[in-house]
């Protein structure tokens, strides 16, 4: 029997992430020491050449702390790009401001600037930038067109670590940037972001509003520890009768590991672990996986490069990589006929295809009047929503597996072709 491939489930967590979690859950009193925020905080600030570097409990935080720091408050409109998952106009919302939702360009599923004009008012104060699945947006255009309406630009690079813009690393054009180590992120520690700000003026506002955030609790720290070791059993068990599912069904109903998104997100609540710092545990998770970024990067662009070359079948659109762009290929995306059809047939055939913004607002169940999303005003991406299809990149996909996926979706498109 072949083993299922995933694309998600803890994907960057290899042995030394798996025995680095094991021993900081035996040693709690490690947990709320300095040491790895520091050495995180510090490798932002070589990365980026900011000084000023803020950890968060994740990046929907780190985006709040970043408008918090703005003044962006009740009133404020900030441009944002349909096409994302909830956790970005959530953060405007909890600020009291209101998502303005922008279409996309179809073939870089980043934001369009020509429909971004159409909508900004005199009430506008932001720009927040996606670089979709770390696909970098136009950041010459992008800055020039915030410079001409006087808007702040907050780069989200959530996808985006660790790729270039015209030979800069994402996150160095904005006014502030922010960075997820989510659990599916280019980096993980499970949960967790940043938040890296040039101006000396906006890092003295930021720090005033980080200072009035405690730091993630030992229970939240407890079941971030757990998810990489639970989801390794699992995955390692997955092909032993129900016994992988079984393990991940009984974690998530005694609550030993958190979900990605919460339910009260997907209607704009704000869950209670958010507005608070990052601690040494889930730090040292964070920086050893930045360590690994450079090869990260290097494996990501290798199987791009496979999928690229093996995948041919009618009516196709894969993401379209502008001039000056170096990207980090988070995943790959493809835009396809019939996509719900060929997710199943992969699942049918042991590969677990990512299903990222299947929906305009991700994930699915959101509540789009909650969050201010009419839907229709954002045709492009609401198209691509329904077409997308993102296969995985993770340091656990290697050659073999890439050309498996690959086949598997040739296949697919024969066979119904033929028929």
């Amino acid at each position: 029997m072949k083993k299922i491939i995933f694309t998600n489930l803890s994907p960057n967590a290899e042995k030394d992430d798996i025995l680095r979690a094991l021993n900081l859950l035996v040693r709690p009193w490690s947990w709320n020491k300095n040491e790895y925020s520091e050495k995180v905080r510090n490798w932002f600030a070589d990365y980026l050449n900011h000084k000023n570097v803020f950890l968060t409990d994740s990046g929907r935080t780190a985006l709040m702390l970043a408008l918090l720091a703005m003044k962006i408050e009740e009133g404020d409109e900030v441009l944002v790009q349909a096409y994302t998952c909830v956790a970005v106009p959530n953060s405007i919302l909890w600020v009291k401001a209101k998502p303005v939702f922008v279409d996309i360009v179809p073939e870089t599923l980043n934001i369009d600037l020509n429909d971004a004009r159409k909508k900004i008012s005199d009430k506008t104060k932001a720009i927040i930038v996606q670089h979709t699945f770390g696909n970098p947006a136009d950041m010459d255009m992008i800055m020039q067109f915030a410079k001409e309406n006087n808007l702040k630009v907050i780069e989200d690079c959530a996808h985006g670590l660790g790729a270039k813009f015209n030979g800069k690393m994402l996150g160095s054009f904005g006014d502030m940037a922010i960075f997820s180590f989510g659990r599916d992120k280019v980096v993980s520690a499970v949960f967790g972001g940043a938040v890296a700000v040039k101006d000396e003026v906006l890092a003295d506002k930021l720090r005033e509003e980080y200072d009035k955030f405690p730091t993630v609790g030992k229970i939240w720290t407890l079941r971030q520890l757990l998810h990489p070791i639970i989801f390794f059993l699992a995955k390692a068990t997955y092909d032993i009768g129900p016994v992988g599912k079984i393990i991940i069904e009984l974690a998530k109903r005694f609550g030993l590991i958190a979900k990605a998104v919460y339910s009260e997100e997907r209607r704009a609540g704000k869950p209670n672990f958010t507005s608070k710092k990052l601690n040494n545990a889930l730090s040292k998770l964070a920086y050893f996986q930045l360590l690994k970024l450079s090869r990260f990067l290097d494996h990501r662009r290798n199987i791009a490069e496979i999928y690229r070359k093996k995948i041919v079948i009618p009516n196709v659109l894969t993401q379209l990589i502008i001039s000056k762009a170096e990207p980090g290929y988070l995943r790959y995306f493809l835009s396809v006929d019939d996509s719900d059809s060929l997710f199943n047939y992969a699942k049918m055939h042991g590969v677990l295809l990512g299903d990222w913004y299947r929906q305009v607002i991700a994930p699915r169940e959101v509540l789009y009047d909650k969050i201010g999303y009419v839907e229709g005003s954002c045709v492009n991406a609401e198209k691509q929503a329904k077409r997308s299809i993102n296969l995985p990149t993770h340091i656990g996909i290697n050659r073999e597996k890439a050309e498996t996926i690959a086949c598997l979706i040739n296949n697919f498109y024969d066979r119904n072709t033929n028929n």
